[in-house]
């Protein structure tokens, strides 16, 4: 089968657990994290945040909620979070921001979230950088705000 560039790079997509202990730089990221924003967005909100971690006492932290020693000895972690509270805060000036705080908003951002992760493991996979999508970054949610 022929494919091109972009379908290659798919094709041969496969999720890293073997990291260097060195953070990307901060330029790198914010071209990577702008790659993600290119992602389709329900109604146009964009409703995610992420946080980046690079603090090896964080990172430790993380990976004991996460059972996962690999993160530990990782120099990056973007963590995306499905966000309407910053929506719903800046909506306060309309007559219902709450409307922004329903089921079918909730899992909007959730779609959001996903795939701007994804647009930018895509990016950090053609710049020859490991990725994965972690879900045990939910063990335990109130230790990780505590940590981060």
């Amino acid at each position: 089968m022929e494919t091109n560039r972009v379908e290659t790079l798919l094709f041969n997509h496969r999720s890293i657990r073997t990291f260097t202990p060195t953070p990307i730089s901060d330029k790198q990221f914010a071209r990577l994290l702008s790659v993600g924003q290119k992602a389709a967005s329900s109604h146009y909100m964009q409703a995610y945040s992420v946080i980046r971690v690079k603090d090896p006492q964080k990172l430790a932290a993380i990976s004991k909620i996460c059972n996962h020693d690999f993160v530990n000895d990782h120099g990056d972690l973007a963590i995306f979070i499905a966000d309407q509270n910053r929506n719903i805060n800046l909506a306060q000036d309309t007559s219902d921001p709450q409307h922004l705080a329903d089921f079918d908003h909730l899992l909007a951002s959730v779609f959001d979230a996903a795939l701007a992760a994804q647009n930018l493991i895509t990016a950090a996979e053609s710049e020859d950088l490991g990725a994965f999508i972690m879900t045990s970054i939910l063990n335990d949610v109130p230790a990780l705000i505590k940590k981060i």
